[in-house]
């Protein structure tokens, strides 16, 4: 009877579409940055055509600088904490009032939690000094094929000398 192997490919896919480009006009760019770009270029062509008829072609700068603060908005990430999106964090901040806090839009009762220590799951080992890895080397048998352990650690040992 033939079995069904199946492969959870999550863990291995879970990041692939932050990782993702999209080649327009010979630009290579992520398919994240193109999809805000073209989200915001209604609403920016809409506020330059808006700004042309108060300042005229000097409303030509609203583009750019709308595209870019939107991008700013939704792509950039706070400088501190969690460095969550700048979107991410103002609606955070914007939420958190009135004693209640929200972390990653969850909001978070620190009351209810208890306090913990996280430690490490394996103990560090301070880095060898070349001396003690070469001490190592010439410690550890080796072996080479057709020859017995005892020749092959002699012709080992006389190979390091020379």
């Amino acid at each position: 009877m033939n079995e069904l192997t199946v492969y959870a490919l999550t863990g291995m896919t879970r990041d692939a579409s932050a990782q993702r480009r999209m080649v327009i006009q010979g630009f290579d760019i992520p398919a994240r940055v193109f999809m805000v770009v073209l989200a915001a270029a209604g609403p920016a062509l809409v506020i330059t055509l808006i700004g042309w008829a108060f300042v005229g072609s000097y409303a030509i700068v609203l583009l750019p600088a709308f595209l870019a603060a939107v991008f700013v908005l939704v792509e950039g990430r706070s400088r501190s904490g969690l460095r969550l999106r700048n979107y991410q964090a103002l609606l955070d901040r914007k939420r958190s009032s009135n004693g209640r806090w929200f972390v990653c839009g969850e909001e978070f009762d620190p009351l209810h939690g208890s306090a913990i220590t996280i430690i490490s799951s394996s103990a560090h080992r301070p880095v060898a000094s070349l001396d003690e890895m070469l001490l190592a080397v010439e410690k550890a048998p080796v072996k080479v094929a057709g020859a017995s352990s005892g020749e092959a650690h002699r012709d080992a040992v006389h190979a390091w000398d020379d």
